[in-house]
């Protein structure tokens, strides 16, 4: 998007790369200083994905998991006030790409999908996979 917009007090130069303010305050497009990456967790751990954004004013994070919004609603899932994606007790269904936003009044900025693999826990194998045929306790 590129234009100008001016107001009583100042003018407002927008342009894909930059936006420049006369006469009032700078504006900045959010712009992701630190996106996320793919990542791996063992099921029960603790996993963060990092989205440190910049601009000004200051942009907003929230986050996409399969395309939908991820919501706090989840007390293990928490976006910390840097932008960071907090997920506790890693499970299963939280594998798969999650994307950042950073959204501010000038505009906003999605990240690439960043891939979140949840590696399972195993337990021992069956007994029947032990070349067990039949158990004897004495």
């Amino acid at each position: 998007m590129e234009g100008v917009i001016c107001g009583r007090k100042y003018c407002h130069v927008i342009h894909s790369y930059y936006d420049v303010s006369f006469g009032g305050p700078r504006h900045q497009r959010p712009w992701l200083a630190e996106p996320p990456v793919d990542t791996e967790v063992h099921e029960g751990r603790s996993v963060e994905l990092r989205c440190r954004s910049e601009g000004e004013p200051a942009p907003e994070v929230s986050w996409l998991h399969l395309g939908s919004e991820v919501t706090e609603r989840d007390p293990r899932i928490v976006v910390l006030p840097d932008g960071t994606l907090h997920i506790a007790e890693v499970r299963p269904d939280d594998h798969g790409p999650y994307e950042c936003i950073a959204r501010s009044p000038i505009g906003e900025i999605r990240s690439s999908p960043a891939k979140l693999r949840v590696i399972a826990l195993q337990g021992p194998p069956p007994i029947s996979e032990c070349g067990v045929d039949k158990l004897q306790l004495w």
